[in-house]
């Protein structure tokens, strides 16, 4: 799994604000999100397609450790006005 990160700052590329006209865009990143691809090939199309330039570079993510399964909100699936958590008990 690769993602795109900031060199300076550490953070990762979650999205691009490309409404800045022609050749200008602004880069948008975090330690708490980040864009994610399967393969090196995706993430260099993607730095090209989003201009990153040379304050970023292309790493590569251990895979991610399941913490814990959410279970479901109702007998239909995920109930999106649940925005957290349950305590455990």
């Amino acid at each position: 799994m690769y993602a795109i990160q900031n060199i300076e700052t550490g953070e990762f590329l979650f999205g691009t604000d490309f409404g800045y006209g022609p050749g200008s865009c602004q880069q948008r990143t975090s330690l708490e999100q980040m864009l994610t691809f399967d393969s090196l090939r995706y993430a260099k199309v993607d730095f090209i397609h989003r201009q990153c330039g040379n304050d970023y570079r292309i790493v590569r993510l251990k895979l991610p450790e399941v913490e814990r399964v959410i279970g479901f909100d109702t007998p239909d699936g995920y109930d999106c006005d649940v925005w957290e958590e349950t305590p455990d008990k």
